[in-house]
């Protein structure tokens, strides 16, 4: 049986023990990417794995905003929280924590009961953690012979703080692969990179 992630006693949700999926991750943000343009690259075709679909993100942090500094100075590890639903599922909320290495990303889920409201903060090994932003986007799923690709388009952020929105005229695609193949394709090591591009940080951002 999979150890519980996170118990609930009056409506206060506290991590007990995560269980993460190990796997590679590789990034590349660009004004505009396509399949087409994706295919050429990597020199390999993509096969549509799964239905689009519109995906909501809140961020948790602590006040000071210790999350988003380790992100923005690149330490590892580091680790993001966030609650994420699809589509206008609100109800159909799921716990994630993202954990960055230097080889890998670990990731781990736990699926809040149907109807769970938005939890207004998360007790965490790294304190009390409260929402801070907000990260919508299409997500489109393709598959290829050594991993998985999606590409974001539509994104718009939320910084929760003081309410400001805004739309981001850019793509995101990521490739993921399982950890076991270490040998990832020269061509994806050259076309995807690990520049620690995050929506979160987009969000917070000043300018």
């Amino acid at each position: 049986m999979t150890p519980l992630n996170w118990m609930i006693s009056n409506n206060r949700w506290t991590e007990i023990q995560p269980t993460f999926d190990r796997r590679h991750e590789l990034k590349f943000s660009a004004a505009r990417v396509g399949i087409s343009e994706l295919e050429t690259l990597l020199s390999t075709s993509l096969t549509r794995a799964f239905p689009n679909r519109q995906v909501h993100s809140v961020y948790f942090d602590t006040p000071g905003l210790a999350l988003l500094h380790e992100s923005e100075e690149g330490l590892n590890p580091r680790t993001k929280y966030r609650v994420r639903w699809y589509d206008g599922l609100a109800q159909q909320l799921t716990i994630e924590i993202k954990r960055s290495e230097s080889l890998s990303r670990l990731k781990s889920s736990h699926q809040l009961p149907l109807g769970t409201d938005l939890p207004t903060c998360l007790h965490t090994r790294r304190g009390m953690l409260v929402p801070t932003a907000l990260v919508s986007y299409e997500r489109q799923y393709f598959s290829c012979d050594t991993g998985r690709v999606t590409i974001d388009t539509n994104i718009s952020t939320t910084a929760l703080p003081n309410g400001r929105v805004r739309h981001h005229h850019l793509s995101v695609a990521e490739f993921k692969a399982p950890f076991s193949k270490v040998d990832i394709n020269a061509d994806y090591s050259r076309v995807f990179s690990t520049d620690r591009f995050s929506k979160y940080s987009l969000a917070l951002r000043q300018e």
